[in-house]
Formats: structure tokens, C-alpha cells, sequence
């Protein structure tokens, strides 16, 4: 399925799941940063994060459904590069527990 252009507070977002998790992060006044910057990964090629969340100095990638094995990979040697957590989220918010 392809994903559909959302706008939200004046940022252009790839799809309707980013902007619930922009929301929910305005709900729970979370800060956030929007696809802040792209980083070369090397072999696993160029990735831009979904957000940057500067209180808890960590970046997060959303997802509508499961990640793929090339995109655990590529979150992983985020982590490694920037020394960051990256935060995984599959699927719209909700009141789950995300770790």
C-alpha cells in the first residue's frame, strides 16, 4: 500500500502514521524534530530518521505495520554511528508500553 502525504503544523509527512505520531507527541508534550538529517550508512546505503526527540536524546522511526530485516539494520547502524537510541515504532500510537 502506498503511503499518503499528511500535513501536519506545517511539515509535509510521508505518511498518515507519522502524523498520528506527531500528534500523540504534542498530546504528551513530547518535542520532536521532523526527519532532521540523512546519514550514510555505508554498504546499507543513506537513511533519513523520522524524528530527532531532543529530551530524550534519541531519534525514532515509524513504521505502519512490522520492519523488514533491512530496516532493523539500518536502525541498528544508526545506533552505532550517532551512539543514539533508536526507537522503533510499529503502527499507530496507542496505549502500549514502547521500549
Amino acid at each position: 500500500m502506498k503511503a499518503i502525504t499528511t500535513y501536519y503544523k506545517g511539515h509535509a509527512c510521508r505518511s498518515r502514521t507519522e502524523a498520528r505520531w506527531m500528534v500523540s507527541f504534542d498530546k504528551a508534550g513530547i518535542k520532536y524534530e521532523y526527519e532532521p538529517e540523512g546519514f550514510d550508512l555505508g554498504e546499507l546505503g543513506n537513511y533519513l530518521p523520522d524524528f530527532y526527540l531532543p529530551q530524550v536524546d534519541m531519534y525514532a522511526e515509524v513504521k505502519g505495520k512490522s520492519f523488514t530485516i533491512d530496516e532493523l539494520d539500518k536502525a541498528q547502524e544508526l545506533a552505532n554511528q550517532s551512539s543514539k537510541t533508536v526507537l522503533l515504532l510499529a503502527g499507530s500510537p496507542s496505549r502500549n508500553n514502547y521500549w
